[in-house]
């Protein structure tokens, strides 16, 4: 299991993700490996989506998450509004003490 970040950008300056995005991620997703998404509305400078998919590789995490993306922003217009700017798994620089 992977967890995904999707880096989102309004398509209008101004506009605000819905409260229930990660409901809609999670229906559009359940079916082909979803486990988990939270919607961090406030992260700045844009909201970010993280998604625990089940995936084989870092590589399909990552594609799944974009096609669960646009799954969910094609069911629901106002996730149409956004475009992601990054979908990447994000990696963790090794701690010093393990060195």
């Amino acid at each position: 299991m992977y967890l995904v970040h999707i880096h989102l950008r309004p398509l209008a300056a101004g506009e605000s993700l819905p409260d229930d995005t990660a409901t809609v991620m999670m229906s559009a997703g359940l079916e082909v490996g979803l486990e988990h998404a939270v919607a961090h509305l406030a992260s700045t400078p844009r909201p970010v989506i993280g998604v625990y998919v089940r995936a084989a590789t870092l590589d399909e995490a990552e594609s799944l998450a974009e096609d669960i993306w646009w799954r969910a922003s094609g069911t629901d217009r106002r996730l149409g509004r956004w475009v992601p700017l990054r979908v990447e798994v994000p990696l963790m620089p090794e701690p010093p003490w393990s060195k």
